[in-house]
């Protein structure tokens, strides 16, 4: 499997509108590279005289696990994801066939999310109002992340950076940390697609 997804990489880098990728000839894509945008502030009222706004009920959306968040499971089918409208600005790369990469909509419009043949292969998010069942979110030290996730395996990156990878089955919890040890990004799925992204220097 490994030997795979060496042979062919595809860059995709998810922006507000746009999406571009390169990939080698043959085999299957390794992973789609994550670079995430924030949430606009919401608009306030200009008037103090108008009358207040009804409050809008608040999304229970879970928390992120390997498996899933919310309606995205990994192995969601994208024509599921599709009908249910959980997928904006949704984009594929020319280069390397059945890539389809977007953003969720509604509570989760910052989160990345990206398909393989047709099915969730993984999401991502460096969005603050997100987290997991034990309480790491964006912002995190890298010494608590570890003390929540005692058999978390620590991965290098290319540049001093630090990850943790927390197996559950064929997917992971990823944790994304700065070389200050700040919890920088969330992402979740397949964990071979995740630790070989990280280890071997592929992405953003």
């Amino acid at each position: 499997m490994r030997s795979n997804l060496r042979r062919c990489l595809p860059l995709l880098a998810l922006a507000v509108l746009g999406l571009t990728a390169a990939c080698d000839d043959g085999g299957t894509p390794a992973a789609a590279p994550t670079a995430i945008t924030s949430l606009s502030p919401s608009a306030v009222p200009s008037s103090a005289a108008a009358p207040a706004p009804s409050a809008s009920p608040k999304v229970d959306k879970g928390f992120i696990t390997a498996g899933g968040y919310g309606p995205y499971k990994i192995g969601l089918a994208l024509a599921k994801a599709d009908a249910d409208k959980l997928v904006t600005k949704k984009q594929s790369a020319a280069g390397c066939p059945g890539w389809v990469a977007g953003f969720g909509s509604g509570a989760y419009a910052d989160v990345a999310v990206v398909f393989y043949n047709g099915e969730l292969l993984w999401f991502s998010t460096d969005g603050k109002s997100h987290q997991t069942a034990a309480g790491a979110k964006v912002g995190a030290k890298l010494a608590d992340v570890k003390a929540m996730y005692a058999g978390a395996k620590e991965l290098p990156g290319p540049n001093g950076e630090k990850a943790l990878s927390v197996n559950s089955g064929k997917n992971t919890l990823f944790f994304r940390f700065t070389k200050a040890g700040v919890l920088q990004g969330i992402e979740a799925g397949s964990a071979e697609t995740l630790e070989f992204r990280y280890t071997e220097g592929e992405g953003c």
